[in-house]
């Protein structure tokens, strides 16, 4: 379990590292705000983001100076 959650964080934060790029502002000089997350996200996300559930943290996940943002969005599922 912790094993699929670590996989699964890493997985999410570094699909959602490439959002820095399309970025305005250099990360390192302003931390972004969680509007700014949900609207790079949703920008490219087939289902919107919702502001329940949604929190990120800016972390360094490999060599360079720039850190990179891994965002959590937990939701429900709906069965039929």
């Amino acid at each position: 379990m912790r094993n699929s959650r670590l996989l699964l964080t890493l997985t999410v934060g570094l699909a959602v590292s490439s959002l820095v790029l399309t970025a305005p502002s250099s990360l390192a000089s302003k931390e972004p705000t969680k509007t700014q997350v949900m609207d790079w996200i949703n920008k490219q996300a087939k289902d919107p983001v919702v502001t329940d559930y949604f929190d990120f943290q800016l972390v360094n996940l490999d060599d360079d100076p720039e850190p990179e943002i891994v965002a959590k969005h937990n939701g429900s599922v709906h069965l039929k």
